[in-house]
């Protein structure tokens, strides 16, 4: 990495870290680092062009458009129900 792009990413972390409240932990910032990076890949892929359509997407994944959302198995797989905490476990140690 170039000693550029390594200041302009300690630049974008503490930025990052800046804007976090006050009480903020480790997983919080372990959190937006990783968000702000993954969002960034995304961008950069989507102006690469690696990107497929909705028609695409449905295609590979094999998903009924009519289906409810609340039927299907979320991350957690749990059916319906709240919404499972898609945090990374990244600062969390061997459970």
């Amino acid at each position: 990495m170039s000693e550029n792009v390594a200041r302009k990413v300690k630049d974008q972390a503490r930025e990052v870290i800046e804007h976090l409240p006050e009480d903020a932990g480790w997983d919080d910032i372990l959190y937006e680092i990783y968000v702000r990076q993954k969002v960034s890949e995304g961008l950069e892929d989507a102006r690469q062009g690696r990107v497929v359509s909705h028609e695409e997407l449905v295609a590979l994944r094999g998903v009924d458009e009519d289906r409810d959302p609340g039927d299907r198995p979320g991350p957690d797989g749990v059916v319906g129900g709240e919404p499972a905490d898609l945090r990374p476990r990244i600062a969390q140690g061997p459970s």
